[in-house]
């Protein structure tokens, strides 16, 4: 995880303790799930943005020399 993403984690997880709306099995499940689905979904994106790289950018760009 990258330091904005583990931060907004962290926040969002320490807004539902302060406020008492789960109990800590259900927030641990909560917490699983979404780094299960952030670790599924950051490769996802990169490829998209790899496959997509050499037409959205001019040669000169997307080829080093």
């Amino acid at each position: 995880m990258n330091g904005h993403h583990l931060l907004e984690f962290i926040v969002d997880y320490l807004r539902m303790m302060s406020a008492g709306n789960v109990n800590a099995m259900e927030m641990q499940d909560l917490m699983d799930e979404e780094l299960e689905t952030h670790h599924a979904e950051s490769p996802i994106a990169a490829n998209a943005i790899q496959k997509r790289w050499p037409t959205a950018c001019p040669r000169s760009v997307s080829s080093p020399r």
